[in-house]
């Protein structure tokens, strides 16, 4: 279950020199990814299926960077996610030519 994820794989598997984010996404390793991941609505379980996703499906061109975006804490996504102050980051994989 991949709740306050936002995970988007890549159409392609063509392993390429790194591309970049589009705008509002931060270009980051996939270990940099998972340390900014807010963990706390997750089980063990759930956190160790989710690294391996996100390494294995969502960096489908395999250079071991993602796009990350993060979205400030609302009411709205407290009470949705069940955790004050939660964050929720999306993810997918670096796929914008010409961005760093």
């Amino acid at each position: 279950m991949l709740t306050g994820l936002s995970l988007t794989a890549a159409q392609s598997a063509i392993a390429a020199p790194v591309a970049g984010c589009g705008a509002g996404h931060d270009l980051r390793t996939v270990e940099q990814a998972i340390a900014v991941i807010d963990w706390r609505i997750y089980t063990t379980a759930e956190r160790e299926q989710i690294e391996d996703e996100l390494s294995t499906v969502v960096d489908a061109n395999g250079d071991g960077y993602l796009c990350v975006k993060q979205f400030r804490p609302s009411q709205g996504s407290d009470k949705h996610w069940g955790a004050e102050g939660y964050v929720v980051t999306g993810l997918s994989d670096n796929r914008a030519k010409g961005r760093a």
